[in-house]
């Protein structure tokens, strides 16, 4: 689909959005495999959830660099 409005920046925040959600399944899977595999409780700072956080604003920024690249 193509929109007037389509731009470089558009399209690589959607493209870090869309690897953002992906990446977000893979921490959880990845979670689960490996507490069961090893018995780990979770710790107060670092959990699946800031892990998940921290990934997305990673490709957020990712994808503005791109962008601008």
């Amino acid at each position: 689909m193509s929109f007037e409005n389509d731009s470089p920046f558009g399209h690589a925040m959607l493209a870090g959005l869309f690897i953002g959600i992906i990446d977000t399944l893979i921490c959880l899977a990845y979670n689960i495999g490996y507490r069961d595999a090893t018995g780990y409780t979770p710790s107060a700072l670092i959990n699946v959830s800031s892990l998940i956080f921290a990934v997305n604003l990673l490709l957020l920024f990712i994808g503005m660099l791109y962008s601008l690249l």
